[in-house]
């Protein structure tokens, strides 16, 4: 069976079973988020087993981390991994620890002056639509505001 996923996914799924050993504990609240999870998901069974496999080793989460080419992989894995860690009602400091510092490391994988000239045609965007959309008196900001609460 073929697999829908990327090597990018697939770190992204391995890290996040890593994460769970941060605390030392790997629960089984944690252990069927991420099965739930992959049991929707369209990853062949070998990948699945890979991933899973990494329930019975700790590895490193921050290399793995690293190994995550996709930035939106890593949003996902980020996002994945604060909703586990409150979803098993015990958000330790180590687990606190760990998704700040990949945190900080997906800030750093930004390359903001790539990203400034495409901030500047959003922008420019934006200033267009809203002189078209400007409305003249006080009286039309606020049947616009009102509309606003309202729809």
């Amino acid at each position: 069976m073929s697999s829908y996923a990327n090597a990018s996914q697939i770190k992204m799924w391995k890290t996040l079973v890593a994460l769970t050993h941060v605390d030392h504990d790997t629960n089984q609240a944690e252990r069927e988020f991420i099965s739930d999870f992959l049991e929707k998901s369209k990853l062949s069974p070998e990948e699945k087993a890979e991933i899973l496999s990494g329930f019975g080793r700790a590895e490193s989460p921050e290399k793995l981390f690293q190994e995550i080419k996709d930035s939106r992989d890593r949003a996902r894995l980020l996002y994945l991994a604060r909703v586990m860690f409150y979803h098993d009602q015990d958000f330790s400091t180590y687990e606190q620890m760990a998704l700040e510092h990949l945190e900080s490391l997906h800030m750093k994988k930004f390359d903001l002056d790539a990203l400034r000239p495409a901030l500047g045609e959003v922008e420019k965007q934006v200033e267009s639509r809203w002189a078209v959309d400007r409305p003249q008196s006080f009286r039309d900001r606020f049947i616009n505001l009102l509309d606003l609460w309202f729809i």
